[in-house]
């Protein structure tokens, strides 16, 4: 299973790469998913009742950022992660990963994470439990912010990585 997990992950970097690699070469405005808030630009085009078209294009280059929600209880794997990052992902690929965890967890990972060369942003974050779910709600408040990129970093596109998954 974790096998088919890193396969997965490197096939999805390569579309990014490749998707980052194009815009850059044709210099055409993309559409991302996950934009950042920003710059993006608000204007009234073809207003239908109730709609809003949104006009975005990220910058010339993008900058992308690896997005990783974890909690203490994957703290050895995320380690495992970030070094991969470090020794298999071209640096200039890719600005900051951002680590975003519980803020009741933040002496944790504030231990022995900034001990990495890579550029790190650590972010503690309040849980949202939408309802009780798998772990008590706990995942559903990891895809909530795993959802709410965007309001971590301002980054054109994400990369989005579980902790305990790396690349070969």
């Amino acid at each position: 299973m974790r096998l088919i997990a890193v396969c997965f992950t490197i096939t999805l970097l390569c579309i990014v790469y490749i998707l980052v690699t194009k815009h850059v070469k044709s210099n055409v405005p993309v559409f991302a998913v996950m934009p950042t808030t920003s710059i993006i630009n608000v204007e009234a085009i073809n207003n239908v009742k109730d709609t809003l078209q949104i006009k975005w294009s990220p910058r010339n280059p993008p900058i992308l950022d690896f997005f990783v929600r974890t909690w203490r209880g994957d703290g050895h794997w995320l380690i495992f992660l970030l070094r991969s990052i470090d020794k298999y992902v071209p640096r200039t690929l890719y600005r900051d990963v951002v680590i975003t965890f519980s803020s009741t967890e933040t002496a944790y990972f504030q231990s022995y994470l900034p001990f990495f060369s890579l550029s790190i942003k650590l972010i503690p974050t309040n849980d949202v439990y939408i309802k009780n779910g798998p772990n008590n709600g706990s995942y559903y408040s990891q895809m909530y912010t795993k959802f709410h990129a965007y309001q971590y970093s301002d980054a054109d596109f994400f990369i989005h990585m579980d902790s305990h998954t790396m690349f070969k």
